[in-house]
């Protein structure tokens, strides 16, 4: 029963992933450390992060490879109210999908991070969950990478649900629910060439901050509203 269980599994897994039959399938369990499985990963393989509460930052991703939560609400990865930054991008072609993302430390102005994509390119993270952090997401001098179908929800006192830091560009932000937070979107000055649609802004201070004029990002302004 366990066989024809994980076959089941792991055939859901290649079809969110994307990544064929060649792929290695490393399984990590409550008790075990994400950091060690991406440690003892190769480029391409996929991590499948069983249900539970994981207090592990900051994780450093820094290979080519697929991360996946088993539950998108009950696979978490907490900060624990201290954490200033609780997964770090590093490396191109990584994929982050179905987690939840949640409690970072807080100070003003609002450092602290829940995802961070840095000087990268080609990352993904898709219907994820990321709140309680003083900048959700942000992606800093980070290239065609593409966030779809997150809630991104609840940035802690002054801070940011997605922060288009400086020399992101040619990123899609897509399909994402951005809801109570100080700002929605902020988009730096050389945040630019930016796709940004059919996402719902919702109890926000502000749906969009940030010297955002003239920078040549694409907005879609159609039914339903919101990017």
């Amino acid at each position: 029963m366990l066989i024809f269980w994980l076959l089941i599994l792991s055939f859901d897994i290649l079809k969110f992933a994307n990544f064929g039959l060649a792929s290695n399938i490393i399984y990590v369990e409550a008790k075990d450390s994400i950091q060690k499985a991406v440690n003892s990963a190769n480029s391409g393989d996929i991590i499948l992060i069983k249900k539970g509460v994981y207090k592990e930052y900051p994780l450093f991703i820094n290979k080519s490879l697929t991360i996946i939560g088993e539950s998108r609400e009950e696979t978490v990865i907490d900060g624990d109210n201290s954490a200033s930054l609780i997964i770090n991008v590093l490396a191109d072609n990584v994929k982050i999908i179905n987690l939840t993302v949640q409690n970072t430390a807080y100070s003003y102005p609002p450092a602290q991070i829940g995802i961070q994509i840095t000087g990268v390119k080609n990352v993904e993270i898709a219907d994820c969950i990321i709140r309680y952090c003083a900048r959700n997401l942000r992606l800093h001098c980070s290239m065609y990478s593409k966030i779809l179908r997150n809630r991104i929800e609840q940035a802690l006192t002054g801070g940011y649900g997605i922060h288009l830091d400086e020399n992101s560009i040619y990123n899609e932000i897509v399909g994402n629910n951005i809801t109570s937070s100080a700002v929605g979107i902020q988009v730096e000055r050389t945040a630019i060439n930016n796709t940004i649609y059919h996402n719902i802004f919702l109890n926000n201070y502000v749906d969009v901050g940030g010297p955002i004029s003239g920078a040549n990002n694409r907005w879609h302004n159609g039914y339903p509203s919101g990017g």
